[in-house]
């Protein structure tokens, strides 16, 4: 009886001191992930935070600006869908071609 108490003593030692010098679990306690940063989008209005204003216009440039498509403007889409293209594109380069390619 003695020495099974013992040896659990013993054992419960060695396994608080092997955690207790396990780097892996201690880097992972002292690691720090960044908080998300939250930001409700207001129509019409850059983000406050510069990632989020990075992220809010991938694609924006001179070219794409005339198919930009107004995110919370969509009937029967009560949010914002975020960044989105729409338009139409030639499909060929011969002057008289109507046809035309849609895109979203």
């Amino acid at each position: 009886m003695l020495f099974s108490s013992s040896l659990l003593a013993a054992l419960g030692f060695s396994a608080t001191l092997v955690s207790a010098l396990n780097p892996a679990e201690k880097a992972f306690a002292k690691a720090q992930r960044p908080k998300p940063v939250i930001e409700k989008r207001v129509p019409h209005q850059e983000f406050k935070d510069h990632r989020l204003r990075k992220r809010a216009h991938n694609f924006l440039n001179n070219g794409t600006e005339k198919f930009v498509v107004n995110g919370t403007g969509i009937p029967d889409v009560p949010f914002d869908i975020g960044e989105s293209y729409a338009g139409l594109l030639p499909i060929s380069g011969d002057k008289n071609e109507t046809r035309e390619l849609f895109f979203w």
